[in-house]
């Protein structure tokens, strides 16, 4: 089992590339390991990552703004199970407004608007994106 460093997309406020430990599968597909890096998700709500341990990723060459280049998780091939892993996904690309707001979507995250409304209620952290979001499809 060949275990390497890849990149994958954090939000904590802003994007940033973090390294992850990942085994690789073939040349450009990966599954995410388990590590530390996962293991402030409850203390730090703000700390959303674009795939989680056991998603199955592919990988493209990037070049970071430092000017080093590295292998970053570009692509979802298969998701794992980690706790949430959808609700997770959804705060994700609410964040970065990479969702429509058309039935099909709403209808696929329904579980996980009706989280993230219970969440707004309680008070806890989401981004002002997410709670944007959840609002705009709460009036269809």
């Amino acid at each position: 089992m060949t275990i390497e460093k890849i990149y994958i997309n954090l939000l904590d406020g802003s994007t940033c590339w973090v390294p992850i430990d990942a085994q690789k599968l073939s040349e450009y597909h990966y599954k995410i390991l388990e590590s530390i890096e996962y293991s402030d998700f409850e203390e730090f709500p703000f700390h959303i990552y674009e795939f989680w341990p056991g998603d199955i990723i592919e990988l493209t060459d990037y070049e970071f703004s430092d000017g080093n280049n590295g292998k970053v998780a570009s692509r979802l091939v298969k998701s794992g199970n980690w706790p949430n892993r959808k609700l997770r996904e959804f705060k994700f690309k609410a964040s970065l407004k990479q969702l429509s707001n058309d039935r099909q979507t709403v209808i696929h995250y329904f579980e996980e608007i009706k989280c993230v409304k219970n969440e707004i209620a309680k008070g806890k952290f989401n981004y002002q994106q997410v709670i944007d979001y959840v609002a705009l499809v709460d009036t269809h």
